[in-house]
């Protein structure tokens, strides 16, 4: 951080959180991962870092924006640095000229017309459309400060939302831009750990994963159709490739989503799915092209049974 805070000790996934100079970045975590704490302590920092700055507090409701992240802000940021807030425009000002507007993003329109050095979303998960966040990127164009950027604290969301794709595939291209940080309920010292114990009993292995763990995922809804799947039994982490069996190739052919798995038999009868790869909206002559070319690498030598 920029200013130093007595009130305010971050965890170290809070600090790293703050260290990073990303343009962009998400801090995710598990319920309880002070992840709204770490969002708005950030607004507060730059606020007072770079005199004249201005920037927005955003989530996607009203409603959610009054009760959670701006209440947090106005518990946590210390009173003498507030100059003044007007509540008919919904602007905070600090003792060193620097604004705070705080919006919904039910009506993204109402922002288009802002110039930003910065911007923080809460509750990232909640907003579908990628738009949203595209826009906000263009709105960070105040050329009075020296640094502009923009952040989001969320809890995990599925690999199909923007989050992942920006943060998680973006941010292999261009590290440097974008800033993953994940934070797991158990990293904070100050929940009860009755309150995490509940949270492992009461929840399916998908939801720990997600809601505890903090990690992107997928939970399924309605009834499974392999009832006695169990991620702790049927899911590892390193798993052998048996190089005396041959290896199946399982395909499910189409346009928009063309998939294959490799898989093989292991002993006592049990199935082995070592790999999966789908495609989007490709051929599928040029999708096999990259199947040949990921068998040849994955598994050299093997034989194979489509």
């Amino acid at each position: 951080m920029r200013i130093e805070v007595r009130s305010y000790v971050p965890l170290p996934k809070q600090r790293e959180f703050h260290e990073s100079d990303a343009f962009l970045r998400l801090y995710q975590g598990g319920f309880g991962a002070g992840k709204t704490l770490a969002g708005v302590w950030e607004a507060i920092d730059v606020s007072m870092a770079y005199p004249q700055n201005f920037g927005v507090i955003a989530r996607k409701t009203y409603r959610e924006l009054e009760d959670s992240t701006k209440r947090t802000f106005f518990d946590v940021c210390p009173k003498e640095l507030i100059a003044g807030f007007r509540a008919r425009d919904d602007v905070v000002t600090f003792v060193n000229g620097s604004r705070i507007a705080f919006r919904c993003l039910d009506d993204p329109d109402k922002l288009r017309s802002m110039n930003l050095g910065w911007f923080y979303v809460d509750e990232a998960s909640e907003i579908e459309d990628e738009d949203i966040p595209t826009m906000l990127v263009g709105r960070l164009r105040l050329d009075r400060v020296p640094w502009r950027g923009g952040w989001f604290t969320s809890n995990p969301a599925t690999v199909e939302h923007w989050t992942y794709k920006w943060f998680v595939e973006r941010a292999k291209e261009a590290p440097h831009r974008y800033k993953l940080v994940v934070a797991s309920s158990y990293e904070n010292p100050y929940l009860p750990r009755e309150y995490i114990e509940a949270l492992e009993q009461e929840y399916s292995p998908s939801w720990v994963r997600r809601y505890v763990r903090g990690e992107f995922g997928f939970i399924a809804k309605g009834t499974p159709v392999y009832e006695n799947f169990d991620d702790k039994v049927h899911v590892v982490d390193e798993l052998e490739y048996l190089r005396d069996r041959p290896v199946i190739r399982s395909w499910d052919f189409g346009f928009h989503h063309p998939a294959v798995l490799w898989s093989h038999v292991g002993p006592g009868g049990s199935l082995r799915v070592m790999l999966e790869l789908m495609g989007t909206d490709v051929l599928i002559s040029k999708f096999a092209d990259e199947v040949l070319r990921v068998s040849a690498e994955k598994f050299p030598g093997a034989t194979f049974i489509d």
